[in-house]
């Protein structure tokens, strides 16, 4: 758990780590994947996390975890918090930055993702801290302003991923990619699953 001061306000905020099966054998620094969870897994307890998203299969696919190389950090919102608020975008970003001082992670190779609430969170965390990532995956996303995001995330690689029928989530990821494509100076990937909705 991290506790972070934002202006006047003390932002306490837990989270999940995770160390790959090599983590303590092998000294090769290791990307981080930071996973950032949807509406209805917030809370305060982690148990919500691990719902949607890498945790869970982690927690009950002993093949999947044997194989997952990343340095995980998945954080939580509390009940009446969102990702999209500037305190709580600035307390993502000092929980990566202690993760990165703490245990020997690759700072060239820090990914970004989450789902619904948190593919806005994953753009807004990009756009609040756009040098601390490599890559984003927002699953799933409404729109989040577009052309400065197109500016603010230059070099960073972009896989926009949504579901072919899922209203303005749909149209939101489409806005996204259409702005950002071509103009950012690294890959940035599209994928709609046609007929799905916000699943």
């Amino acid at each position: 758990r991290i506790e972070h001061k934002v202006g006047d306000k003390t932002i306490k905020m837990p989270y999940l780590l995770y160390l790959p099966p090599d983590y303590e054998t092998d000294k090769t620094p290791k990307a981080v994947l930071v996973f950032l969870h949807g509406v209805g897994e917030r809370g305060t307890n982690l148990e919500g996390v691990f719902g949607w998203g890498p945790d869970g299969h982690i927690r009950n696919n002993p093949s999947f975890k044997a194989r997952y190389p990343f340095i995980g950090v998945s954080p939580q919102c509390d009940t009446n918090s969102r990702w999209e608020q500037p305190e709580i975008c600035k307390t993502v970003v000092a929980i990566i930055d202690e993760v990165l001082r703490t245990y020997n992670a690759d700072k060239s190779r820090v990914c970004l993702t989450g789902l619904s609430m948190g593919g806005r969170g994953t753009w807004e965390v990009a756009l609040e801290a756009p040098d601390r990532f490599a890559a984003i995956a927002p699953i799933s996303s409404i729109e989040v302003r577009p052309e400065i995001a197109a500016e603010k995330l230059k070099g960073v690689a972009v896989w926009i991923i949504c579901g072919g029928s899922d209203g303005g989530f749909t149209e939101g990821s489409k806005k996204m990619n259409a702005a950002l494509e071509g103009k950012t100076g690294a890959e940035v990937k599209f994928t709609m699953h046609p007929n799905r909705g916000h699943e």
